[in-house]
């Protein structure tokens, strides 16, 4: 938040170095949360019957991807930031790895604020991502979901940066 005198207040934007510094880090702790939970969905389709855990866990997924689901019918794309962020979480939740689930709790708030800047031009293509990501990992692909998560971080960083400077491509 910025405050100037006779001005009032605005929020301000992270510096693109700063936002390419974040999606940079989403990138490593978000690829390995969906390897992880696609690893995870694996094991709990080769028990035969899914823990009641993950079970629930899956639930709130289920619930996020819905309400997500509405608001972008709706065209109330002013929910999907804390949607968004509430979903990454339930992934790493999925994942059951504390290790992961930390940083990413510790990034939430700025991963938000990231998305709420560009929900307007993104919100809607980065929604429909969710349910792909989520085929893979329900399937226990975890390659696929390591690469679906990988493309959805990078297109986002890329819609987010755009707005600011062309943007190179990752290596």
């Amino acid at each position: 938040m910025e405050s100037r005198p006779y001005a009032g207040s605005t929020v301000s934007n992270i510096p693109v170095d700063e936002a390419d510094d974040l999606f940079a880090v989403r990138t490593v702790v978000e690829t390995a949360t969906a390897r992880r939970a696609a690893e995870r969905a694996g094991r709990q389709l080769a028990a035969g019957t899914p823990d009641d855990e993950w079970w629930a866990a899956r639930g709130r997924v289920a619930e996020i991807l819905a309400a997500g689901d509405a608001a972008v019918a709706e065209g109330r794309l002013e929910m999907l930031p804390d949607l968004n962020v509430r979903f990454h979480l339930a992934v790493a939740e999925l994942a059951d790895s504390r290790s992961l689930t930390a940083p990413l709790r510790q990034l939430a708030g700025k991963i938000e604020w990231l998305y709420a800047a560009d929900v307007d031009n993104r919100g809607k293509d980065s929604w429909s991502e969710h349910r792909v990501l989520m085929a893979a990992v329900d399937a226990g692909d975890a390659h696929r979901a390591q690469e679906l998560m990988c493309s959805h971080v990078e297109q986002s960083r890329a819609g987010y940066l755009s707005r600011f400077t062309p943007v190179p491509p990752v290596v």
